[in-house]
């Protein structure tokens, strides 16, 4: 999973720097989240999905 946020940032980044430390591991505990919330929607629509997605990516600034 570090593997994939490193890549989300490097798709996100306009020069290929290397990210590493906290922000890799927040959007990877975030990634992670909202993969479980798919998982779990209990109506299967995705609405619980699309909103922690939006207050998550919100609160990392993404």
């Amino acid at each position: 999973m570090q593997r994939t946020s490193r890549a989300m940032f490097a798709c996100l980044m306009p020069s290929p720097s290397r990210v590493t430390g906290a922000p890799v591991t927040m959007l990877n505990l975030a990634y992670t989240a909202i993969v479980f919330a798919w998982l779990f929607d209990p109506k299967g629509e995705g609405g619980l999905t699309r909103n922690l997605t939006a207050r998550l990516m919100a609160a990392l600034k993404l």
